[in-house]
């Protein structure tokens, strides 16, 4: 899917808010933000995708009561996933996890993350809360936020996890 065609996608079925300014987007660019990310902020300053669909029990696969919402942040909420938390300052990769900016809040404690810098710049990766910041732990989502979010309009969410081997890697591969 190109970028305009998710727009259109996310404003048609679930939650887009409207484009930022320029001055935004200046500021996010001066933040690292890859170009494609950057031109998802120039039509829409965040989102909610699914809308609180049904979700499975972990364990069971059984229907239950919770909802996530997968909400990509307004530009200037855009923090990184140090900012955030849930990381140990012991971890391998708590240094990396400065650069990377959450462009996904999974609902559930977990984010998805874009890396703002390095031979990677612009791969967008899983980071689950009990384990970020462990290099085995962060599934390579997608090469490109434009190809995140047609996986997540595409496919079931959370399919990523279940992939043996992860279809892009993961940290520690990489």
């Amino acid at each position: 899917m190109t970028l305009i065609e998710i727009v259109d996608v996310l404003r048609q079925e679930h939650k887009c808010a409207g484009p930022c300014t320029e001055a935004q987007l200046d500021a996010a660019r001066r933040r690292g933000l890859p170009a494609d990310l950057i031109s998802f902020y120039a039509h829409a300053n965040g989102a909610t995708l699914f809308r609180a669909r049904p979700s499975r029990d972990f364990y069971t696969g059984e229907p239950n009561t919770i909802r996530f919402e997968f909400i990509i942040p307004p530009i200037d909420d855009n923090m990184t996933i140090a900012e955030v938390g849930f990381i140990d300052e012991a971890a391998p990769l708590y240094q990396a996890s400065r650069t990377w900016r959450v462009v996904c809040d999974l609902g559930d404690g977990d984010h998805l993350a874009i890396e703002t810098v390095g031979n990677h710049r612009g791969r967008v990766i899983d980071c689950d809360h009990e384990q970020t910041g462990w290099p085995e732990a962060h599934v390579v989502l997608a090469p490109t936020f434009t190809a995140a979010l047609t996986r997540l309009l595409v496919e079931e969410p959370f399919t990523w996890r279940d992939e043996s081997p992860a279809r892009y890697g993961t940290m520690q591969q990489t």
